[in-house]
């Protein structure tokens, strides 16, 4: 099998929010960057259903909003607390904290970068190259010769339509490339299974990483009719000093411009399988269902994704016991740094 030799500045493992926004700045400060995403494009959890039962609008079911308008008001990109002050609606901060409004600049902001990243590299794209549908399966130690981290990456063609980098064409068949990078920025989850060709076999990074716990979290669209129309439903625990919802169920369904089609949040503590969560929210939809009466026609799932693992966290014991300090000291060591 012929190897590609790459060099760059950085090489950027993970290419969803923080790894894009990672390569822009980079870019920016004229780096030569290397970015290797495991799917099909850039954005992580940024995720758009456009089709016929959207009448082709974009309908956005991944961790932000829906239906965002072109230009963005200064009001949804302003920090949250002046716009709180200014529209005197500090009372309302729980309400809008519950229902995910604090989550609008993150997700303007990640569009925003995605495309001005691929409008960077349009300019200049021989500074930046994507490698699509790849991950890394070996790590080395620097090389003698200039100190570079050297990273082999394999390539497949799972997707065929969405290019690996603008003006060339990396993606062939079981392809691999040998990456030179200077440093390397972990833009993933820093899971044991995501970094296993990173770690030091000292076990140290291994250690910290383990404690990790994390919820589970699923998004989709739904068509369903027969439901009031432009009425959104929250799942709130009655017997919850907080009202948090009880978990696995769901989060939240909303209404979306499309009539009968709804972006839905499940939330479980652990991992179901794909068959399992729609089960459980066609459960969940038949108790909407029994409250509000009506005819409901049954529903359709357009599309489901899973975002698993999400909200990170360690206990308060790892925390007391400088969890993250340890964690911060890792940052530099071996040339790997870590971001999101």
């Amino acid at each position: 099998m012929s190897v590609s030799n790459i060099r760059a500045d950085t090489c950027i493992i993970g290419g969803g929010g923080a790894g894009a926004y990672a390569a822009l700045r980079l870019h920016q400060h004229n780096k030569t960057v290397v970015v290797v995403e495991q799917s099909s494009h850039l954005g992580g959890h940024a995720q758009i259903y456009q089709g016929p039962a959207s009448n082709n609008l974009p309908i956005d079911y991944g961790l932000g909003f829906e239906g965002l308008p072109d230009p963005v008001p200064e009001e949804l990109v302003a920090p949250f607390g002046s716009t709180m002050r200014k529209y005197r609606l500090e009372a309302a901060v729980d309400d809008l904290g519950r229902s995910g409004g604090t989550s609008i600049r993150a997700r303007v902001a990640t569009e925003r970068q995605i495309a001005e990243l691929y409008r960077a590299m349009a300019a200049r794209s021989a500074r930046t190259l994507l490698l699509f549908n790849s991950r890394v399966v070996r790590a080395m130690e620097r090389d003698p010769d200039d100190g570079r981290v050297v990273l082999d990456v394999v390539t497949s063609t799972t997707n065929t339509t969405t290019p690996t980098t603008l003006g060339k064409d990396f993606r062939r068949t079981n392809s691999r490339q040998r990456i030179r990078a200077k440093t390397v920025l972990i833009a993933v989850l820093p899971l044991p299974e995501n970094l296993e060709p990173f770690l030091d076999p000292n076990g140290t990074e291994q250690a910290l990483f383990a404690q990790f716990k994390y919820a589970c979290l699923y998004s989709g669209v739904l068509q369903i009719e027969g439901l009031p129309p432009n009425v959104g439903y929250e799942n709130r625990g009655v017997d919850d000093p907080f009202l948090l919802p009880h978990l696995p169920g769901i989060l939240v369904m909303r209404p979306t411009r499309a009539p009968n089609v709804y972006t839905v949040m499940y939330g479980s503590p652990r991992r179901l399988s794909e068959e399992a969560v729609k089960r459980e929210i066609r459960e969940g939809l038949r108790s909407i269902h029994r409250k509000i009466g009506g005819n409901v026609s049954e529903l359709e799932f357009l599309v489901l994704a899973d975002h698993s693992p999400y909200g990170m966290r360690v206990s308060e014991k790892a925390i007391a016991g400088g969890f993250y300090q340890q964690l911060a000291a890792l940052q530099g060591r071996r040339r790997l740094y870590y971001t999101g």
